[in-house]
């Protein structure tokens, strides 16, 4: 069967499935990015490694993660930068608080028991975790 999802899930090192995720999307180490078909099957997996690593730049990681083509990605939260530069992208924003590792983020996802990311999962541009992207890419 076809492709259905290509999933993005914050991790915090290049371990594939087993890595641990990150809390910060735009500060993450790598996202790892889970293909998924339309029977659920879990496939093949890629990881790109933020090239902004430290300074939450919202428009690079969004650009990145739009052009690697995902579909879908899973967070414990995200900004409102990060969030308002890949909705409009078409990528759906996943909430998930419980899972430790990216194969059961996205194991959580297909099993359909996370829902989309809800305003309390998003924080503001000054809330003090992320600092400051370039006003270029705000």
């Amino acid at each position: 069967m076809g492709l259905r999802m290509k999933v993005a899930v914050p991790s915090e090192t290049t371990g594939g499935l087993r890595a641990a995720r990150s809390a910060h999307v735009g500060k993450a180490e790598t996202f790892t990015v889970v293909d998924v078909s339309a029977d659920g099957s879990v496939g093949d997996f890629s990881v790109l490694v933020n090239p902004t690593t430290g300074t939450s730049s919202h428009g690079v990681v969004a650009a990145m993660l739009v052009e690697h083509a995902v579909t879908d990605l899973v967070v414990r939260s995200i900004g409102e930068g990060m969030r308002a530069k890949l909705e409009p992208a078409g990528v759906r924003i996943w909430h998930d608080a419980r899972s430790a590792t990216v194969e059961d983020a996205v194991r959580s996802l297909v099993a359909g028991t996370l829902a989309p990311v809800e305003e309390s999962h998003v924080h503001g541009s000054g809330h003090g975790q992320h600092g400051d992207s370039p006003a270029s890419l705000n």
